[in-house]
């Protein structure tokens, strides 16, 4: 699949730790949701990686200077989400995400709120030991997400919408 994890994953497995991340994944300039959760031929063994979350030094050996932009949500209207998103809950809960979520963690709400704030704090602590990067952080809850990245970023605010919206409210987790 065409997937930027994908492509992370097999430079980081072919070329090491220190090859770049992104290279050969896209001529972008920016690069978002860089994880991947496949549930291929068996959901209960999913291939996943979670770059942002696992590999934050090896990006940042990659690229010294990235910016990150850390998407803030209500931590209860995400794990309502995660709950309503394709196979969102299963991959979390069936996937081993290293030192974070491990293999049958991620099925109840305080397990994933867990993890949700875990990750905040983790980025935002590693952006802080690490000045060369800059850390923007949004709350995509609110009316004024696009505006504040159009001031930050020059890109219309037109350009940051709601993607994969999900009218279905019937929870699964």
């Amino acid at each position: 699949p065409n997937v930027c994890a994908v492509c992370m994953q097999n430079n980081l497995m072919n070329n090491g730790p220190t090859s770049p991340l992104l290279q050969g994944c896209g001529t972008w300039d920016v690069f978002t949701e860089l994880d991947a959760c496949m549930m291929l031929k068996n959901p209960e063994n999913p291939v996943c990686y979670y770059p942002q979350v696992t590999d934050l030094e090896g990006i940042h050996a990659s690229y010294p200077s990235a910016t990150f932009i850390l998407n803030l949500r209500n931590v209860d209207q995400w794990i309502s989400s995660v709950g309503r998103y394709k196979d969102l809950a299963r991959c979390l809960v069936n996937c081993d995400i290293t030192d974070v979520l491990p293999r049958g963690i991620g099925g109840t709400t305080d397990e994933l709120h867990k993890f949700y704030t875990d990750h905040t704090e983790r980025v935002r602590e590693f952006v802080k030991k690490r000045p060369t990067h800059q850390l923007v952080e949004v709350n995509i809850d609110e009316d004024i997400a696009g505006k504040q990245m159009e001031k930050i970023f020059g890109i219309p605010a037109e350009c940051f919408g709601h993607a994969n919206q999900n009218t279905n409210n019937a929870k699964r987790i």
